[in-house]
């Protein structure tokens, strides 16, 4: 399989660069809680690991979009 990464630079102001850096931060944490209780439990399916942690989720951080959710679920 081929990926491609790119890089983008913004230049916004600064209480939106704080924002962004928020949500960029919570969709990480997501990801990285998800991906290590998928290998301590041997979790393989991107549907089971959305429905253990979906609502979990939505109901900690209920300002985040819920496709944010999903998809950080879905990297994991």
């Amino acid at each position: 399989m081929l990926r491609r990464a790119v890089a983008v630079e913004l230049e916004v102001a600064k209480g939106l660069s704080k924002l962004l850096h928020s949500v960029e931060s919570v969709y990480l944490g997501i990801v990285r809680d998800v991906a290590v209780y998928a290998v301590a439990n041997n979790v393989t399916g991107a549907n089971k690991l959305q429905g253990l942690f979906y609502s979990k989720y939505r109901q900690e951080y209920p300002d985040l979009h819920a496709h944010l959710v999903i998809q950080a679920i879905r990297q994991a």
